[in-house]
This record gives C-alpha cells, structure tokens and sequence, in this order.
C-alpha cells in the first residue's frame, strides 16, 4: 500500500509523468496507470 501511495504522490503532489514514475518505481506504466485511476483500494490484491 506504501508503494500505492507513493506512486499517487508522485503524479498528483510532484507532476510527474507515468513514464518518469515508472522509471523511478521501477514498475511497468501500465501498472502506475492502474494505481493512479485507482478509487477503490480494496480491489489491491495482497501480496
């Protein structure tokens, strides 16, 4: 859940891009997508 909102912040707080957020996460685009569209949080599998 760390990562979730850490990847949120990114593109909401700092401006960042989902290219420049994967990159920096180390995630594919297609999943900072994913968590940035994101409403419900308990749709997240557990790990």
């Amino acid at each position: 859940m760390a990562q979730v909102d850490s990847i949120r912040e990114m593109f909401f707080e700092k401006g960042m891009s989902y290219a420049e957020i994967a990159r920096t996460t180390g995630h594919d685009v297609k999943t900072v997508k994913k968590y940035i569209a994101m409403d419900d949080f308990n749709e997240l599998p557990l790990a």
